[in-house]
């Protein structure tokens, strides 16, 4: 006994079949007579939006946390080299006699 497949198809207004999608196959048994197959076809843009709002939402925070990070050593570092330009300016007054 063979499967008879049942193919939902996409509704107007939904994706078109020249879309990626995602196909989803089980076989249903009413008895011992009828045997289906029930296939599923789904866009991969609905199955994997929230999957990729997540990815853009965690590659913005990323992005944005490193801009931070560099800002804050910048004046950090700008902070820890200023007593050297005090120095400098020390030793260049103390070169020149004064």
């Amino acid at each position: 006994m063979g499967g008879h497949p049942i193919v939902v198809q996409a509704q107007a207004g939904a994706a078109s079949s020249e879309d990626p999608s995602i196909a989803s196959e089980t076989p249903l048994r009413i008895g011992k007579a009828i045997g289906y197959t029930l296939r599923l076809f789904e866009p991969e843009a609905a199955r994997f939006a929230d999957v990729n709002k997540t990815l853009l939402t965690l590659a913005v925070s990323i992005l944005g946390g490193v801009v931070v990070l560099i800002l804050v050593a910048y004046v950090v570092a700008r902070w820890l080299v200023s007593p050297l330009g005090t120095l400098n300016d020390l030793v260049n007054a103390y070169a020149a006699g004064e």
